[in-house]
């Protein structure tokens, strides 16, 4: 199979639509998590978005496609959720001092660690990747449908 008639079937079996605001105008397949981040080319690591979506998303992982916002989601089936508190804690990091040490606001740490589904810059997730010592792909977990 080419990568057109891929990109065809992948679509129709996503429903033909975006997975973020339901739109079925000029669909595109991307990557969760770029492939120059860690991401892989595996369906588990893809999604349907339509081209205004997917260049708002630019270089963010948003974990929370599936609905209409893209900010601020509660547990949606089939996303992605950060493990950025329980990696650190592991780690003997506190909010305050994975701030610091990743160079990374206080603010955003907060909200990457008290809301796991919210989305995340990939150059943010690399610098706290990095502190911690493990790669994005460990501060990433698939909730899988329930």
């Amino acid at each position: 199979m080419n990568r057109q008639d891929f990109t065809k079937y992948f679509i129709s079996q996503q429903g033909s639509k975006c997975a973020s605001c339901g739109s079925t105008e000029i669909l595109e397949i991307d990557h969760i998590i770029p492939i120059s981040k860690g991401g892989s080319s595996g369906v588990e690591n893809l999604q349907v978005l339509c081209h205004s979506c997917n260049r708002k998303k630019s270089d963010t992982i948003v974990p929370e496609m599936g609905g209409t916002r893209h900010q601020d989601y509660d547990h949606h089936p089939s996303m992605l959720r950060l493990r950025i508190k329980e990696v650190a804690t592991e780690k003997g990091y506190s909010m305050g001092k994975l701030s610091r040490a990743s160079d990374v606001s206080f603010n955003t740490v907060k909200r990457l660690w008290t809301r796991p589904y919210t989305g995340a810059n990939v150059d943010t997730l690399n610098k706290i990747a990095k502190v911690l010592g493990v790669t994005i792909n460990d501060l990433v977990e698939n909730v899988p449908d329930d």
